[in-house]
Parts: structure tokens; C-alpha cells; sequence
């Protein structure tokens, strides 16, 4: 019965921090040199959480794969506070890709810290979506 509270705690965890992106959307394409809003969205939970920040970042594919996020994240787009509000909780950045940044397949990425529950449990986890930068 223990295992079963741990495990049930463990998953509502995970999920009341996932944070997903709005925009862009996979498959979807962004321009080098201009400007492009990135919206970030956080689930509304019964858990408490409180999102301490946030890095969005780029990193162009190779080949037929993306490196893998966990051991580097690539060109720096934003780097600071995340602060989603309304209902889901959302926030929108606004990032320009720069100019020298490789047309192409490219993994878009939002590296969320949070602090979960009333202990609270320090959390930190990686979204990302594949993209076309032209």
C-alpha cells in the first residue's frame, strides 16, 4: 500500500510541473534574424508549485538526430524568470534567432526549475520540440 501512495505521489509530481510549448508548435518554422514569440505553458494543479525559472534554448540538428539536451542546450535564446499566469498558466517570451544560427532541423528547448509541494522538492526538467529554422 506504501509503494502505491509513493508511486501516485511520485506521478502527480511529474505531471503538476510539465511545462509544454503553445508556440511554436512541432514541425512548425522560425526565422533567422527576426523577431518570434515562444509561449511556454504550465497545467494548473492542486499541487503547489512555483516556477522559478526558465531557459529557452536552440540547438541544430545533424543528420537525422538532435543532440541530446541533457548535455548541452545549445544557442542561448532567454535565461530568467518564469512567471505564468491566467488559466491554463502560461507565459509568452519574445527571442529573435540569430542571424548565424544554421538553417534547417532544429530542437527548440525549455529547461524548467521549479519547486514542487509544501517540503518543497526542487525539480528541474527538459521539453522540446523539433522545428525548421530558415
Amino acid at each position: 500500500m506504501k509503494f502505491f501512495a509513493v508511486l501516485t505521489s511520485l506521478v502527480a509530481v511529474a505531471t503538476a510541473q510539465s511545462v509544454t510549448f503553445t508556440t511554436p508548435r512541432s514541425g512548425g518554422t522560425l526565422s533567422r534574424g527576426s523577431p518570434t514569440t515562444i509561449t511556454i505553458q504550465r497545467p494548473t494543479t492542486s499541487t503547489t508549485v512555483q516556477s522559478v525559472s526558465i531557459v529557452l534554448s536552440l540547438d541544430a540538428c545533424t543528420g537525422s538526430t538532435c543532440p541530446n539536451p541533457s548535455s548541452a542546450l545549445g544557442t542561448i535564446l532567454f535565461a530568467g524568470p518564469f512567471n505564468p499566469t491566467g488559466s491554463p498558466p502560461s507565459q509568452s517570451f519574445n527571442v529573435t534567432i540569430p542571424a548565424t544560427f544554421p538553417s534547417g532541423e532544429a530542437e527548440i528547448l525549455a529547461t524548467h526549475f521549479s519547486l514542487t509541494g509544501t517540503g518543497p522538492t526542487a525539480s528541474t526538467e527538459i521539453d522540446g520540440e523539433i522545428i525548421f529554422v530558415r
